[in-house]
C-alpha cells in the first residue's frame, strides 16, 4: 500500500498539497470519507505532503527525520 501511495504521489506531485494540509487534518479527512474517489485524493495529498517533508528532512541533512517520515 505504501508503495502504490508513493507511486501515485510521484505522479501526482505536480499539482503539489493544499497549504494548509497537515498529515493530522488529511489523515481525519480520510477517516471519515465515504467516497472512494475522494478519499483516494486524499490518500494521495497525505502521501505528497509527507514524502515532501521526507524529501525536505534529508536535504537538510536529517536522516533519521527523514526516514520517520518516509515509515509514517
Amino acid at each position: 500500500m505504501k508503495l502504490a501511495l508513493f507511486a501515485l504521489a510521484l505522479l501526482m506531485a505536480s499539482q503539489g498539497a493544499h497549504p494548509e494540509d497537515t498529515p493530522e487534518k488529511l489523515r481525519a479527512q480520510i477517516a471519515t470519507e465515504h467516497n472512494l474517489a475522494q478519499k483516494a485524493k486524499l490518500e494521495i495529498r497525505l502521501a505528497d505532503l509527507l514524502l515532501e517533508r521526507s524529501r525536505k528532512e534529508y536535504m537538510e541533512d536529517e536522516v533519521d527525520k527523514g526516514k520517520a517520515s518516509i515509515e509514517e
